[in-house]
């Protein structure tokens, strides 16, 4: 075999691993494109509340304007809420108000606002009695309607 023959089978060679290559090459960028897609999917099923969008990080501190305002009405809603509950029942501890909370109102207050779990509502409704709004303390430590 002479050097030319040689030379034109190396040649030969290294095309078809570079053909190879490149086929490997297109191979594995599908695969990654499939898995962005199947992320992205996932990110959405994860997260249905947020309709595709990404979810915005919560911003700190106190809110102001309509946000401020809203939040306000929401929690004075919750506190009338509250106050029917406690006519109808009777007086009640911070567990027994949550526990009269539905899912979609704990839903809709995490989504929006903030999770509600006994230690918030026991702070919040704290925050009325202390002001003298909607509610008192029986001795026994329960919530009742002023």
């Amino acid at each position: 075999m002479s050097p030319r023959d040689k030379f034109d089978d190396v040649a030969a060679a290294i095309r078809g691993l570079a053909e190879e290559v490149a086929a490997l090459r297109r191979e594995v960028a599908a695969v990654a494109e499939d898995a962005r897609a199947l992320r992205d999917r996932i990110d959405m099923q994860a997260a249905p509340s947020t309709r595709g969008r990404p979810v915005p990080k919560r911003r700190e501190g106190r809110k102001r304007g309509l946000a401020a305002a809203m939040g306000r009405l929401f929690w004075d809603r919750m506190m009338q809420f509250f106050v029917e509950e406690i006519r109808r029942r009777g007086p009640m501890t911070a567990a027994q108000l949550h526990a009269t909370l539905d899912a979609d109102a704990l839903e809709m207050a995490e989504a929006v606002f903030e999770r509600i779990d006994v230690s918030l509502i026991a702070e919040k409704v704290d925050v009325r009695v202390q002001r003298g709004h909607y509610f008192t303390r029986t001795e026994d430590g329960r919530y009742d309607a002023l």
